[in-house]
């Protein structure tokens, strides 16, 4: 009697324990529901595509300015620079910028020479001289009546530090007729954007448009690492006979050239003029079309490498919380192109990601075998302690 009753006990502690554990099967298991991970936002994901892409575009005019009559305004020629943004749209050196980064030279040299005139000789009035300039200076090269000098450098992410690559002016439409322009440099490999037709864009279409931020004018070199500016486009307007895109995102001077892109990191866009100072933020973007047009002209395709397919796959990974599959990514990413912009903190971010918040299940990962395992366990415990207390008293 004492031995049936001590088994009902245990029987007893059994079933309760079992309800214990089926009313919550974390505890069961050990498990605890790790942090909340971070999620990036639609505006996040696409900045991360398309800034790999994002290069900066410095100009260099060198040229004489001279009096009406052929006497140089000072001794030495005048130097005038400029800087903007631009994205590579082939691996093989080909790169994308607004047609007015790649030209204005005279004048450039006209404004260098007209402030030079006004710190030596206070009294001038500038805008007096700025019109005497432009109705009269003339801007040459070296050589009388020959054009001043225009050279063009990109400094891509991923190249040696502070290396500018020489480009060269291979097609150009002018600020008037749609102001896109492409250069080539001698360097493959570049990472690339992804171009998309922007024929159908809607009004109040998301957009991220990217580049370098900062004053054209600043000495400085800047941070090799672009910013992105989200905002909405409006429906396609004309400027005299130009189509362009409005924005209300907060696009610099030095943003000109640049990649205005939809939330799937596809370039729609460059980055054309802003009006400045207006109590909201707005910038004009010449439609991808423009671009695509001048390309084809020139016989170039927009192109993607194996370590751009790599990174978007990484960035995607990443994004889900799929931290493991995300660094394998960005390994080939690396083994691929070992300078990738972007990727290896990418990767670093991954891990510690995964470290604090464990992979996300890919959400067609199907049931939790081991929670099912776990379950039918504790539902087989549960029958034999009834089995047994029925066993043992079939009262």
């Amino acid at each position: 009697m004492h031995d049936r009753r001590r088994r009902t006990r245990i029987a007893a502690l059994l079933v309760l324990l079992f309800a214990a554990l089926i009313g919550s099967p974390a505890v069961a298991l050990g498990d605890q529901d790790p942090p909340e991970r971070p999620v990036p936002s639609p505006e996040q994901r696409a900045a991360a595509l398309v800034t790999p892409s994002v290069v900066l575009v410095k100009a260099e005019a060198r040229g004489w300015v001279r009096f009406p009559d052929g006497q140089p305004i000072k001794i030495d020629p005048f130097i005038s620079g400029w800087r903007c943004s631009g994205f590579v749209v082939n691996p093989d050196g080909w790169v994308a910028t607004a047609g007015h980064c790649a030209e204005g030279a005279r004048e450039a040299l006209l404004r260098t020479a007209v402030d030079w005139a006004v710190r030596v000789i206070p009294t001038l009035d500038p805008a007096l001289v700025t019109e005497t300039a432009q109705a009269n200076w003339r801007v040459e090269g070296d050589e009388p009546g020959s054009a001043p000098t225009l050279a063009l450098t990109v400094i891509a992410g991923g190249t040696a530090e502070g290396e500018a690559l020489p480009a060269e002016v291979t097609g150009l439409v002018p600020l008037t007729e749609g102001d896109v322009a492409l250069l080539k440099v001698q360097r493959g490999g570049l990472a690339a954007a992804e171009l998309l037709s922007d024929t159908g864009v809607a009004p109040g279409t998301p957009a991220v448009s990217a580049g370098f931020p900062g004053s054209t004018d600043t000495p400085a070199e800047p941070s090799l690492k672009p910013v992105v500016a989200g905002g909405d486009l409006s429906a396609g307007k004309a400027i005299g006979n130009v189509p362009v895109y409005q924005t209300d995102a907060e696009v610099s001077e030095a943003m000109s050239g640049g990649p205005t892109a939809d939330l799937d990191g596809r370039v729609i866009g460059v980055n054309s003029f802003g009006i400045h100072g207006q109590t909201e933020p707005f910038a004009f973007v010449a439609p991808a079309h423009g671009l695509l047009d001048l390309m084809s002209d020139k016989g170039v395709a927009p192109a993607t490498g194996p370590a751009d397919t790599a990174f978007r796959a990484g960035v995607e990974h990443h994004v889900d919380g799929e931290y493991t599959a995300a660094i394998a990514e960005f390994d080939e990413v690396l083994a691929l192109s070992p300078g990738y912009p972007g990727a290896a903190d990418l990767r670093t971010s991954a891990e510690q990601e995964r470290d604090r918040y464990g992979d996300a299940a890919p959400a067609d990962s199907g049931p939790d075998w081991y929670l099912l395992g776990a379950l039918t366990v504790l539902v087989a415990v549960g029958v034999g302690a009834v089995v047994l207390v029925r066993r043992t008293n079939p009262s």
